[in-house]
Order: structure tokens, then C-alpha cells, then sequence
């Protein structure tokens, strides 16, 4: 039984045809509903999680989230990373209930890479039920016993609500990729099979759109740059290359 979609984007050649503007609009969409159902406005009962797979895309989708979606949705984003830190400089608990029960209050948006998923949800700091939304970036990194793998895993544990027990408390899953061929299967389909068996996943595309998608992005554009020998000279007479194995008069 598939509990979950993910949508797997990917454009051939297209790398920045729109996959995390894709991600900030189901955001948003979330972000309004978890307020709709919260009777003060303020406090929203479930998480979006945002999984990306290093730390510089963390922050890179952090400052894209925090651009696009509306100041009224109030934003409160925090990214966590293996060295993360508090504020007053000392090294995350991330195997503290504590912690992550202040973060679950404090913040509506998780930024995390797959390590930090993984480590919490196993052991129990937080449940896939905490959560409204979870968007895989990169999501072709699941496969093996890899960190986004096992962690895929956890989020597809069936939870049900305490108050309606015909009711699914999961959240729902966007995975974005722009390469779902990684790996050296037989074919192109034996590849996309493999990511969506792992994933639980349905694999969809924009085939229809793909000339409509062509006005809206630029591709990628070939510069050759030629060096000036005589400047490179100048170079590297002023900044002289040293014999590493020549030793040192000390």
C-alpha cells in the first residue's frame, strides 16, 4: 500500500526550470493551512521540514523560503546541520525531547540534511506525525543504507490520529531532483524504478509543458576564457611556487 506521492521533478538539461519555487508554493499552502486550523493564529500544531542534502543548499533554500512566501504566513525558519549551534555557541543536543520540543513550538519550518532527520526520528526526539510536509531535495540520494534513504523509511511508518482512528497523521512528501539517473542500472527506467521503489514514490514530469517551461528559464551558457601567457608569468614570479619537500632551515 502506497501511503505517499513523491513528486520527483526533473527536466532533462534543465537544471533551475523551477523545482524550489515548485517547493515554496506547496509551502505556503501548508503554512496557510496549519494556520486555518490553529484557533490563535500563532501557534502551529504541525511542522514543514525542508531536507537537503549539505549544508550550503540548507541555507540557500532557507534565504529562497524566507524571500517568497508572504510576511503573513510568519516565517520561522532554523536550519540544522551536524554542527549546529545554540545561541550561546555550545553544541546542539540534538538526542534532547527537550530541544526538540521547544523547536517543534518555537519554529514552523525545519531545515535539515538527511543526518539530522534520521538521528531524531529514530530515536523517537520527534514523530513523522509532527510534521505537515516534508520536501526531499536532491531525492535521488536515496538508495543503499544511505542517511536520505533510512530516513524515507521512517516517514513512511503508518500513524494514525488518536481522535479518529481511520485517520492518517503522516505528512505528505515532495521529492525534487533533476537527475533520477544516478547509478549504473541497465536502463534509464530500471534507474527511475529503483528511486521510486525505494522512495515509495510516483515519478511525475512536465513532458506536456516543456516548451512552455523554455520561455521561463535560461540554460546554461558555454564561456571559454584564454589566459595571457606573459601576464601569467608576472604571476607566478611575484607569487613563487615552493619545493614542498624542500626543508626548512629550522
Amino acid at each position: 500500500m502506497i501511503l505517499y506521492i513523491i513528486y520527483i521533478l526533473y527536466y532533462i538539461r534543465n537544471i533551475g526550470a523551477g523545482k524550489t519555487l515548485i517547493a515554496i508554493l506547496l509551502i505556503e499552502h501548508y503554512l496557510r493551512k496549519s494556520i486555518s486550523n490553529t484557533t490563535d493564529n500563532i501557534i502551529n500544531k504541525k511542522v514543514i521540514v525542508f531536507v537537503a542534502p549539505t549544508k550550503l543548499l540548507l541555507h540557500q533554500q532557507e534565504a529562497a523560503i524566507e524571500k517568497l512566501c508572504p510576511i503573513d504566513l510568519g516565517v520561522r525558519a532554523r536550519c540544522y546541520t551536524q554542527d549546529s549551534t545554540s545561541t550561546d555557541g555550545s553544541t546542539v543536543n540534538f538526542l534532547s525531547k527537550i530541544f526538540w520540543e521547544k523547536q517543534l513550538r518555537t519554529y514552523n519550518v525545519f531545515l535539515c540534511v538527511p543526518e539530522v532527520l534520521r538521528a531524531i526520528l529514530e530515536k523517537k526526539m520527534v514523530s513523522a506525525s509532527d510534521f505537515s510536509l516534508v520536501v526531499i531535495d536532491e531525492c535521488h540520494n536515496a538508495f543503499g543504507d544511505s542517511s536520505m534513504c533510512v530516513m524515507c523509511e521512517l516517514l513512511h511508518v503508518t500513524e494514525y490520529d488518536t481522535n479518529d482512528s481511520n485517520k492518517l497523521t503522516s505528512p505528505r512528501i515532495l521529492g525534487l531532483t533533476a537527475s533520477p539517473v544516478t547509478t549504473k542500472e541497465s536502463s534509464a527506467l530500471d534507474s527511475i524504478s529503483r528511486l521510486e521503489e525505494i522512495t515509495m514514490c510516483t515519478l511525475v514530469y512536465p513532458k506536456e509543458m516543456s516548451s512552455e517551461i523554455q520561455l521561463y528559464f535560461k540554460p546554461p551558457r558555454l564561456q571559454v576564457l584564454q589566459h595571457d601567457e606573459l601576464n601569467l608569468n608576472c604571476l607566478y614570479s611575484e607569487y613563487p611556487i615552493v619545493d614542498s619537500t624542500t626543508k626548512g632551515s629550522g
